[in-house]
């Protein structure tokens, strides 16, 4: 259990670190794209606006350095559609036929605004025909590609760091929950054994008294009471190893049919109210046969104790799955709490319950 937990918390620990990391890098990310958006379009529109040149005045959040870097061409469409498009661009460095190629791709688009392979563009129509004019972002995309991997690396490292840090401090991180956890296991197994002497006192009383009286109703009480405790007991021990236990180990395949049948017969003794089970033939399965039968043991065992007249277990195959189903009449089932029947201990009856 305590090997579990410390997985999980490494597990937990870094999936927190990986979310809020993800989140971090997309964030900036999408801010960054969205800085280079706006400031391209500010650059476009100061372009639209003088007609093809930079107007350093028109736009005071925009430095000298930042027009000198721009790289830019436009590209004006007739509304004739018999001209040719005019292409005026500064220092772009690709041929006429990939700006025309470009261009065409920017004027199908829906949008008047977007991004064309690494370009950003802004559609303007007038009575003459469309303009469309084309920034280069390559500069402050690659910027922000790099950006973005050194922070992906940076944060691989840093997934890998805390792992090995986790793994080294997980057992101090965990000290108490495993002192606890030995002390209760301790405490369990401790108990066991000392319940034991008294039992084995008692069972003998029990026994002599029906020597020297025979047997009578105040001896099968006890008897009664003694195998109910000793089954606890055993039940104490098992409850305090079974979480260590490296059932993987014991697995194996063996008949289901014959596990839920034996273990059926065993009940019907036992069960005074009326008991039916229909268990299919040659079903197997792949796992820990003793575990597989406690369980068995353990629903048939609490359908008896809280039914009022009647419990039925079946044992069936629906498809590729085989279905236990183990049903009675009890009382005291509150709808919404039946997860919790899974739980050590759990009882519905709160009276029931110390604290």
């Amino acid at each position: 259990m305590i090997k579990k937990l410390k997985n999980k918390l490494i597990f937990i620990a870094l999936l927190s670190v990986a979310i809020v990391l993800t989140i971090i890098i997309s964030t900036s990310y999408v801010a960054s794209i969205i800085n280079i958006t706006i400031t391209t379009d500010s650059l476009i529109n100061n372009l639209y606006i003088n007609n093809g040149e930079f107007n350093i005045g028109l736009d005071n959040k925009i430095d000298q350095d930042t027009f000198s870097q721009t790289r830019y061409f436009i590209v004006d469409y007739s509304n004739d559609g018999v001209t040719p498009p005019k292409i005026n661009s500064k220092e772009i460095h690709i041929s006429e036929d990939s700006i025309v190629h470009l261009s065409n791709r920017a004027k199908g688009h829906i949008f008047n605004k977007g991004f064309v392979s690494g370009y950003r563009y802004n559609r303007y129509y007038s009575d003459s025909g469309t303009k469309i004019i084309f920034i280069s972002c390559h500069r402050q995309m690659g910027n922000v590609h790099f950006l973005i991997s050194c922070a992906i690396l940076i944060s691989l490292i840093s997934l890998v760091t805390i792992f090995s840090i986790l793994r080294l401090f997980a057992n101090k991180i965990l000290k108490p929950i495993i002192e606890a956890h030995e002390k209760q296991k301790k405490f369990i197994t401790n108990a066991s054994h000392e319940l034991k002497t008294p039992l084995t006192v008692i069972t003998a009383n029990s026994e002599l008294l029906e020597m020297e009286y025979g047997e009578n109703e105040y001896t099968k009480t006890i008897n009664k009471q003694i195998n109910k405790l000793t089954n606890m007991t055993n039940a104490l021990v098992m409850l305090s190893k079974i979480d260590e236990m490296n059932t993987l180990n014991d697995m194996n395949e063996f008949s289901l049919s014959d596990a839920a049948y034996d273990t059926a017969c065993e009940y019907v003794r036992v069960i005074n109210n009326e008991f039916n089970f229909q268990i299919d033939e040659e079903l197997n399965y792949f796992g820990n046969e003793k575990l597989i039968r406690n369980l068995i043991s353990i629903i048939l065992d609490n359908a008896r104790k809280y039914s009022k007249t009647f419990v039925n277990f079946t044992v069936t195959k629906s498809k590729n799955k085989i279905v236990m189903t183990c049903t009675n009449d009890s009382d005291g089932l509150v709808k919404g709490n039946l997860m919790n029947f899974s739980e050590r201990f759990y009882r519905s009856d709160e009276s029931r319950v110390t604290v």
